[in-house]
């Protein structure tokens, strides 16, 4: 427009802000601007940005699993979680290189587990049980935003792909080699899913929320 202001990309109840257009015509992808309003400090504007950008349209949410419970995956199993543990393992270091770090549990998977279970004095089995799930998600430490990493692509790869958050302003892509960033909308959707299952919602992924997120059932 002629006075500037935001660029939404979306339809309607799932808006995500773009940019903005200043009144001189450039676009800026960076600041979060609604409208003649700039914010600096997203987080601790997340609740207002929401619900003007987004329409306050969170996704549903399933309960998790009850504290100590995980799924088991073998060779020839697929799904996301498979994806969330091939980061967790490539944060570790334990990938094959030239490996995939798509959904699958080939056998590459196997011998990546098999290496990180043995590195760590684990039962050698290869196959992804709660005591492997436990040691990763605890190795990963606390996330926070302004991590990086391939612990951070795991957890957006849980928001992302799992429960539908739109993560692409923080360069979210499926099944990238990079390490993820923990920006604003990771901070937020983070947040937004620790208030849907009951945890304390300070937007940072311990072992807790990590729990939460491999247990929480896919949304179709």
């Amino acid at each position: 427009t002629d006075s500037g202001g935001p660029v939404l990309r979306g339809e309607e109840g799932a808006w995500e802000l773009a940019g903005v257009i200043s009144r001189d015509g450039d676009f800026d992808e960076n600041p979060l601007c609604v409208g003649p309003t700039v914010f600096t400090d997203t987080v601790a504007h997340a609740d207002w940005i929401d619900d003007t950008v987004h329409g306050g349209a969170a996704p549903p949410i399933g309960d998790p699993a009850e504290p100590g419970t995980w799924p088991e995956y073998r060779q020839g199993e697929m799904g996301w979680n498979v994806a969330i543990a091939k980061y967790l393992l490539a944060d570790e270091g334990s990938l094959k290189p030239g490996e995939v770090l798509d959904d699958r549990f080939d056998e590459a998977t196997v011998e990546s587990l098999m290496d990180y279970q043995q590195g760590t004095d684990l039962k050698v089995t290869g196959v992804l049980d709660t005591r492997s799930w436990e040691f990763l998600t605890e190795e990963a430490g606390t996330l926070s935003q302004g991590d990086e990493g391939h612990a951070v692509a795991a957890v957006q790869t849980a928001l992302a792909e799992k429960l539908g958050y739109d993560l692409g302003a923080d360069g979210y892509e499926t099944h990238t080699a990079e390490p993820g960033t923990f920006g604003p909308s990771t901070h937020a959707a983070v947040e937004s899913f620790q208030e849907q299952v009951g945890l304390d919602a300070d937007g940072q992924v311990g072992p807790a929320t990590f729990h939460a997120l491999v247990t929480v059932p896919e949304n179709p």
